[in-house]
């Protein structure tokens, strides 16, 4: 016969209202007590944690590879004038199981605005489902400085951003 403790810490419903009540730090710490727990802390942690996704290339290398980041490690990389379905393979179904995304775009890329905002807008592309969260470091005021195709170019990436819910702190 089960005992109260495990009565009540076995079930889900009662163990994910306990599990509301802790910061990252405890739950990081208690999902180490069995595989249910785990399982339930992780589900937790995948629709609260923002996944930083930062974009530079070589500065010296107008042409050079792009490589994305996912905090400090590289992700991955791929030309300058990479497909759709270039950038598609090679992100492939990775990220899928996220919720929150902040994309920043390295300073040495954000001098190049139109590889810049090319970049964003194919990722964006590839990030997009119903209950995810974007925020950017975007500098979204240069519209009105731009000639028409960075126009169309900036009008295409603030439309996809805008088809995402603005990220919650």
């Amino acid at each position: 016969m089960a005992s109260l403790t495990d009565l009540i810490f076995g079930n889900e419903l009662i163990l994910t209202n306990i599990l509301s009540f802790m910061d990252f730090k405890t739950m990081k710490i208690i999902r180490r007590v069995n595989s249910d727990w785990k399982r339930l802390i992780n589900r937790r942690f995948i629709d609260r944690v923002i996944i930083p996704l930062r974009i530079s290339h070589q500065p010296l290398l107008r042409s050079g590879p792009i490589t994305v980041y996912i905090g400090s490690k590289p992700f991955c990389s791929f030309g300058v004038n990479c497909t759709d379905r270039e950038i598609g393979i090679l992100i492939g179904n990775r990220l899928t199981s996220y919720k929150n995304f902040y994309i920043q775009v390295f300073p040495s890329l954000m001098k190049n605005f139109e590889v810049a905002y090319k970049v964003v807008d194919k990722l964006l592309a590839h990030l997009w489902r119903p209950s995810v969260q974007v925020g950017h470091n975007l500098n979204l005021d240069k519209l009105k400085y731009q000639g028409t195709d960075r126009k169309k170019l900036m009008i295409s990436v603030i439309k996809k951003l805008n088809t995402f819910q603005p990220l919650e702190a």
